[in-house]
């Protein structure tokens, strides 16, 4: 069925079965496809986008679909977007319990998706997109990939993963302005294996779960309270000016904060209060005491307590 170029806002296709139909260059503002059947159709083309603001695919069918869409409040809640190309320009699509499995997705314009309990494996975000304020809660999912992208446009900031329970989930952000993951909440996220890159400031980890992660990014002034780091890994760029580890567990984490790569003052302001490095290991680790961390009650590496250490641990 070829619906290209035609004009089907407002138009009812609930439970229709549209497998392999074509809609390039098609418009369906307000469209209904609640419960439809579009498996291995097209929907729009990268260079005739479909116009498709308020349209509902609630519930419907979307396998290996490729979808090139401009609008605004696309509701595809509970739909099965598996293997599915997915670019969007606009904002605050709905994707709430949806199937994202193997789906690879490119959003442009005012971000605030709802992603909230969606499956997620082996998902795609491509750089480049705006994802500023969109909700991963309560999603699950194996193997996540989320580009931050490097230009004007791309911006990942204040995000939330709270309650999210995915394994592999990697964050690449970037150095500069563009995006970064600033402000985002993993608050009881538990995230076995996470990888973070760039920048990560502000962000919220408390009571996480973040067994074997690998932090590659500054996250100063985060919040890791009570979460659990046990095997975590910590490279020699991370910097963590004035963020909380208060409580945290860090029991065989590797720190590779070296002299070279300003390990001088890399945890300068963190604060370990109550904290558990118990076997962790610091490599090459020198800190001037000018920029010693907040040791208070902190078992240390060696399993003494800080207090019983002039109030401090030893790293060397």
């Amino acid at each position: 069925t070829i619906f290209s170029n035609s004009i089907l806002s407002g138009v009812n296709f609930s439970g229709a079965d549209l497998e392999g139909a074509q809609f390039a260059g098609a418009t369906m503002n307000a469209t209904i496809f609640d419960n439809a059947k579009l498996d291995n159709t097209n929907i729009g083309a990268n260079s005739s986008p479909t116009s498709a603001s308020d349209a509902s695919f609630v519930n419907a069918s979307l396998k290996n679909t490729r979808l090139f869409l401009v609008g605004h409040h696309i509701d595809f809640s509970l739909a099965d977007l598996t293997d599915t190309t997915f670019y969007l320009t606009g904002g605050e699509a709905i994707l709430e319990a949806a199937n994202l499995s193997n789906a690879t997705l490119r959003f442009s314009g005012s971000g605030k998706h709802n992603f909230t309990g969606a499956l997620l494996d082996d998902f795609v975000i491509l750089p480049g997109t705006n994802c500023n304020h969109c909700n991963f809660s309560d999603t699950t999912g194996d193997v996540v990939r989320i580009y931050g992208g490097t230009a004007s446009g791309s911006n990942m900031q204040s995000m939330t993963f709270a309650g999210a329970n995915i394994s592999n989930l990697s964050l690449y952000g970037n150095s500069n302005s563009y995006g970064n993951f600033n402000y985002t909440s993993f608050a009881g996220a538990t995230l076995d294996n996470l990888y973070i890159y760039g920048n990560f400031l502000y962000c919220n980890f408390e009571g996480s779960e973040l067994h074997m992660a690998r932090i590659n990014a500054s996250v100063s002034y985060a919040n890791f309270d009570s979460a659990s780091l046990v095997e975590a890994t910590l490279y020699s760029s991370s910097k963590f000016y004035d963020t909380s580890f208060v409580g945290a567990d860090f029991a065989n984490s590797r720190w590779y904060i070296s002299y070279s790569y300003g390990g001088l003052y890399q945890l300068q302001g963190a604060d370990f209060s109550g904290a558990n490095l118990f076997d962790s290991y610091f490599y090459r680790t020198y800190i001037n005491p000018a920029y010693e961390p907040i040791w208070n009650n902190t078992t240390c590496p060696d399993g003494s307590n800080s207090d019983d250490n002039g109030g401090m641990c030893n790293l060397y």
